[in-house]
This record gives structure tokens, sequence and C-alpha cells, in this order.
């Protein structure tokens, strides 16, 4: 990532020294130096804000295959054993078989909730280039 450079300091000598004529070319090649300094940020935020929104997805997609393995590792091992476990204090089979069930429901509710909220989550834009591609870039007249 390109370190920021510093914007140049206006002074009053320059603007005072117009009877040489050589302050307005000096302020013109000053302007585009500038103007290129700022596009080059705004390049360089366009890049971190990508990085975050693929960082945030790559979470929440980890987090959804994490709910999935748990899912499947849930019911073939605890399902089984947690009915094998509960069936001497229930009157059947079944019954500790729901248990069980509504057990790793809850457990699987819960992690599609965090995946949902780590694939929905993001910052807003900050750079013109993200709000021109997410559509929230001020009209004209608007700050």
């Amino acid at each position: 990532m390109a370190k920021p450079r510093r914007m140049p300091k206006v002074s009053s000598e320059r603007l005072q020294d117009t009877a040489t004529g050589s302050a307005l070319p000096n302020l013109v090649r000053e302007l585009a130096v500038d103007g290129l300094r700022w596009v080059d940020a705004e390049i360089v935020l366009a890049r971190a804000e990508a990085g975050v929104l693929l960082r945030s997805y790559i979470t929440g997609l980890a987090v959804a295959l994490a709910g999935l393995a748990t899912f499947i590792a849930a019911v073939v091992i605890l399902a089984q054993s947690g009915v094998i476990a509960l069936t001497p204090y229930l009157s059947s089979e079944s019954l500790a078989g729901l248990v069980i069930g509504l057990v790793l429901l809850a457990v699987v509710i819960v992690l599609a909730i965090l995946a949902r909220h780590f694939l929905t989550q993001k910052a807003p834009a900050t750079g013109l280039i993200f709000q021109w591609l997410t559509g929230t870039a001020p009209q004209k007249g608007q700050k």
C-alpha cells in the first residue's frame, strides 16, 4: 500500500508575485500534481475498502461452512449417542431423539444468525469510487 503524500502548502508570497507572470503556471502545475495525488489516494482507499469487503465475505462464508460441518457432525455423532443416553430416562427412544434433535436445531439457528451477520454487515463506502459503485455518492449540490 502506498504511503499517503502530503498536500503542498500555499504561501502568500506566491500569490503576491503576479507581476512577473510566473505564479500562474506554477499554480496550474501544482494543481495538476495535487489532482494526481488525489486520484492516487482514491485508488488506495478503494483497494483498502475492497480488502475489507472481501475479508467480511470470507469470514461469513467460513462461519457458514463451520456451521454446516458442525451440523453434520452433530447429527451423526451426538444424535445417536444422545438418544442412547436419554432412553433410560424418558419413556421411549423416539422422545429422546426429539429432544436431541431440538438441541441440535438450536445450535444450527445460532450459527445461521452469525453467518448472516457477517455476510450482510458492511462498513459504509467512504471513497468516491466505492460511493459511486454502491450508488451512495453525493449528488451535485449535496455534501
